[in-house]
């Protein structure tokens, strides 16, 4: 596939002439799929009628994470998720936690380990069971995170664009909110220095308001500008930084009230439009299917992960230089690929035997 003719805001007016641009041979089917998502590793792409008009052209090939190779059998799940939705026919708003476990995509042991609120111990339990680096666990656990996440989206792009739901990310937040204690006349208490007695601390969970909104947002971007990170994506490959990260936002947002803050996925449909598409048949045959092909993709990916850190250093000897990332130096151990193997089997197969 030569995509060097490719250009950011390129419109190619059909299939053929992409064809012809990357010389490749003309297919149909399953083929035709097959070259789509290839070309995805290279560029992104948006299909207008038979045009293919280039977003953006990568500066090197994306790895190969398996997206759109189990999206159908995702739809297929989410689908049935929502026909059997018992408190509304038209209505759901789920955690992407919610929607791994209920998807069954991982295994218990990674829901237990998401649970976890503490994130310096987060993977200490499940170290002590498979004897695994917590470094390793940690890439690994993210890896399946981000790798899951990206194909839900995209079943739920996927699934909008044949007007079978509607969908949105939202901000949620847990308000810290105060009861304070009041005297039989219905006026507050007030101990012996004059400060108003507190009677409990509420939770409250709802959509986030925009002055809550702003207040996140306010600081997000202090604490990155202190740290002096640009993107969040940064997170994603410096563990630590992540964890200084979480705990000063949280520290601030105390100060207002907000107790910490996540995101749920809106789905709106129509039950009669949902049943349908749906068919029930095969669905304990799609979730074996989609559980064990997250597997293999995961463990690919360690591997391709493993081999591309390994190769980037390949003349290096003994300790690597300043400039590689907490990231590759974890890729770059011994014993990463089977470490990480152990590790993704024990988060996402559904027969493990490894029980947190």
């Amino acid at each position: 596939m030569n995509v060097s003719n490719l250009k950011e805001g390129q419109t190619i007016k059909n299939y053929k002439e992409l064809c012809e641009i990357l010389d490749i041979k003309i297919s149909a089917g399953d083929s035709k799929k097959a070259q789509l998502k290839e070309l995805e590793r290279y560029c992104n792409y948006i299909k207008d009628g038979n045009k293919y008009i280039i977003q953006e052209v990568y500066n090197e090939a994306k790895e190969q994470l398996g997206i759109g190779l189990y999206k159908e059998d995702i739809e297929l799940l989410i689908l049935d998720l929502l026909a059997r939705n018992k408190e509304s026919n038209y209505f759901v708003s789920l955690t992407i936690k919610n929607l791994l476990r209920a998807l069954e995509m991982v295994n218990n042991n990674f829901i237990e380990v998401y649970n976890y609120n503490t994130p310096k111990k987060q993977f200490d339990k499940l170290n002590e069971i498979i004897k695994v680096d917590n470094a390793i666990i940690g890439d690994v656990f993210y890896l399946v995170k981000d790798k899951t996440k990206r194909n839900i989206v995209s079943a739920l792009k996927d699934l909008a664009d044949k007007s079978l739901i509607l969908w949105e990310l939202r901000i949620k937040v847990c308000r810290t909110e105060i009861e304070l204690e009041l005297n039989s006349s219905g006026n507050i208490k007030l101990d012996e220095q004059g400060n108003a007695i507190i009677k409990d601390y509420n939770e409250i969970y709802d959509y986030a308001t925009q002055e809550e909104k702003n207040i996140i947002l306010k600081t997000e971007k202090e604490v990155m500008e202190s740290m002096n990170i640009k993107k969040k994506t940064y997170f994603n490959i410096n563990k630590d930084a992540r964890m200084i990260f979480i705990k000063e936002v949280n520290r601030k947002l105390k100060q207002e009230g907000i107790k910490f803050y996540y995101y749920t996925y809106d789905i709106t449909y129509n039950k009669d439009d949902v049943l349908k598409e749906l068919n029930r048949v095969e669905l304990a045959e799609v979730r074996n299917r989609l559980n064990k092909n997250v597997l293999e993709q995961v463990l690919k990916t360690i591997e391709y992960l493993s081999n591309k850190t390994k190769d980037k250093y390949k003349t290096v000897f003994g300790e690597l230089p300043p400039e590689a990332t907490d990231t590759e130096r974890i890729r770059y151990n011994k014993n990463y690929t089977k470490d990480g193997n152990k590790t993704a089997k024990a988060i996402v197969d559904r027969k493990t035997k490894v029980r947190i």
